[in-house]
Order: structure tokens, then C-alpha cells, then sequence
């Protein structure tokens, strides 16, 4: 009894090495068919505009077929790009390029610099000298004009304001190698002080003065409440608002 025992335990495990060497051997051939590579792959469902991190990759074995030119196959490639304004990359999807774009790349770059309840403010730099200044300094907004009796009137609309980006005339970036001239200057201000900047623009000329080093532990874009161009440009748009009511 022992002995047929015996015998149907080595037929047994004979079995198991027959069907482990059978599926290494399928396992071997698939691959080579296959040729699987390892590629990074998205951990989950991946948004617009969204800064890629290293939780957002996952790596794993793909057929290299599947993998078209213009692929990201190593996660430190990745880490630190944003997914453009209209990519969607599904869990499991590898990265492609065409996905992919660095920060300052991105159509709505300046966008995503900003703190809650501000916004972009964009103006051209004619009556400043834009070469000295560069994207992340702090700086001061002063406005020329003159009043409706001829009087000039100078005076600061905003202290510490933020600039998220400098551009050329052809909108590039003064970063890329090949820009220009800086033309085009990109302020991160409070919503409310829109309208303000606008009359401002439109009645005189806004000026750029760069602030001092300690302005950076300041609150960004102080309205200078106390200048009388903050003062008179307010009652312009007072003004301007019974006018249209009337």
C-alpha cells in the first residue's frame, strides 16, 4: 500500500514540474513573440492640466508593438510635466509626448501660477524697460496721466505685485532661446483690481518699477489705498458707472 502511495506522489509531482516547465516554456515563447518591455504606465485616471508626480506612475510590461514613437518609457522623464489642456490619460495608458508639455509650454501657463482670487493682468511694456526685469520678481505699478482740468497726477496703484512671465512680440517665453526683445509682461493681481488697472491703462500710462528685496515677505498686489491715482481713478469709474445708469 505504502509503495502505490508512493508512486502516485512522484506521478504527481512529475505532473506539477511537467505543467511548470510547460508554462515557463509558453511564458518564454509568448514574450519573445511579444517582445515586452517595461514602460511607465498611468497608476489612474489622469486630468488635464495636471502636474505629473511620481504617484502617478506605475511601470509594467508591455508589448512593443504597443508602444508608438514619441513614448515615455522612464518615470524620471515624466515627473514635473503637466498633461496638455486637452489630454485625458486613462489608468494603464502609457505616456506619450504629444500628452505631455513642460510648464512654461502650456497655453494657460500663467494660470496655474496664480493664488486663490487672482488673476492674470497682461500689458505691454512701451513705457518700461522690460530687459531688467525677469518672471518671479516682485514690482511696483505706478500710473502717469492727466486729470480732466490738465493736471498730471503720478502716483503707486500696486506695491509687490508678482510677474508670472515676460514675452516677445511673437508670445514667446524670454526663457526660450530664441525670443526677442521683451514686450509683453504678465502680473498676478487681485481679481477685484482689474477694473482699476483697465482705467488706469486707458486714462494715462502705467509705469514698472522694481521693489525691494523685502517686498518678498509681503502680501502680493497691495492696492496702495492712500495714492490719490488709486483715489482719482476711483472716482473716474464711479463716474463712469452713474453715466451709464443715467
Amino acid at each position: 500500500m505504502k509503495v502505490i502511495i508512493r508512486k502516485i506522489l512522484w506521478i504527481i509531482i512529475a505532473i506539477c514540474v511537467l505543467c511548470f516547465a510547460g508554462y515557463q516554456a509558453v511564458r518564454m515563447y509568448i514574450e519573445r513573440k511579444l517582445d515586452l518591455v517595461e514602460t511607465a504606465t498611468a497608476a489612474h485616471d489622469i486630468t488635464p492640466r495636471t502636474k505629473i508626480k511620481a504617484e502617478d506612475i506605475v511601470m509594467a510590461e508591455v508589448p512593443a508593438a504597443y508602444l508608438l514613437s514619441g513614448t515615455f518609457t522612464k518615470a524620471s522623464d515624466l515627473i514635473g510635466l503637466y498633461t496638455d489642456i486637452r489630454s485625458y490619460i486613462p489608468a494603464g495608458s502609457p505616456f506619450y509626448t504629444s500628452m505631455l508639455k513642460e510648464e512654461k509650454d502650456l497655453p494657460d501657463q500663467p494660470s496655474l501660477q496664480l493664488q486663490e482670487g487672482q488673476a492674470v493682468y497682461t500689458m505691454n511694456g512701451a513705457y518700461s524697460d522690460l530687459s531688467v526685469l525677469s518672471a518671479g520678481q516682485r514690482v511696483d505699478l505706478y500710473v502717469n496721466l492727466k486729470k480732466s482740468d490738465g493736471t498730471p497726477l503720478s502716483g503707486c496703484l500696486l506695491e509687490h505685485v508678482r510677474i508670472i512671465s515676460l514675452q516677445d512680440h511673437q508670445g514667446k517665453n524670454m526663457d526660450d532661446a530664441d525670443s526677442g526683445t521683451p514686450y509683453l509682461v504678465s502680473f498676478a493681481v487681485n481679481q477685484n483690481d482689474i477694473d482699476l488697472l483697465t482705467m488706469a491703462e486707458t486714462a494715462g500710462e502705467i509705469r514698472i518699477f522694481s521693489t525691494a528685496d523685502s517686498s518678498y515677505s509681503e502680501a502680493e498686489g497691495k492696492l496702495k489705498e492712500d495714492s490719490q491715482a488709486v483715489q482719482y481713478l476711483r472716482s473716474m469709474m464711479e463716474q463712469n458707472q452713474v453715466e451709464i445708469l443715467e
